[in-house]
């Protein structure tokens, strides 16, 4: 297994997986070559031989009412042929050094309610659940 920052050259396969974890509403390919580099993301590719099996992205989160920087991990995605291998726990830790390094205090990662394996998953990674609420709300088109 190879883990490593995404190129432009690692975007059709970042593509391909984010279409499989996201399903229909997955950005375009071109939204993503123009969403390249985007500022404070980290995204971060695992390469099993020459098969693209997963990826996670994450950032750094600061505000002017909080002293400290948290690390939001935003998506976590490996194939389901390369689960139970060690993929997913091996690009959460890189993510954390890289984030940490970054002066993050704190790791913050939202997932389903209903999804008990990532909830397991991150559990078993030393998260806690925090009882937080996240509410959403869609933007009406001007």
């Amino acid at each position: 297994m190879r883990i490593k920052p995404i190129t432009p050259e690692d975007l059709p396969n970042l593509y391909d997986l984010n279409l499989a974890f996201n399903g229909p509403e997955a950005t375009t390919p071109e939204a993503m070559a123009a969403l390249f580099g985007l500022p404070g993301e980290i995204t971060l590719i695992a390469y099993v031989g020459d098969v693209a099996a997963g990826f996670i992205c994450g950032q750094v989160r600061s505000s002017i009412c909080y002293d400290q920087r948290s690390a939001e991990i935003t998506e976590l995605y490996v194939r389901r042929a390369h689960r139970r291998q060690g993929i997913a726990e091996a690009l959460l830790r890189e993510m954390e050094t890289l984030l940490t390094g970054q002066k993050a205090s704190r790791f913050i990662v939202a997932t389903g309610d209903d999804n008990t394996a990532a909830r397991r998953f991150y559990q078993r990674c030393g998260y806690t659940l925090e009882g937080e609420v996240f509410y959403a709300k869609e933007i009406p088109e001007a």
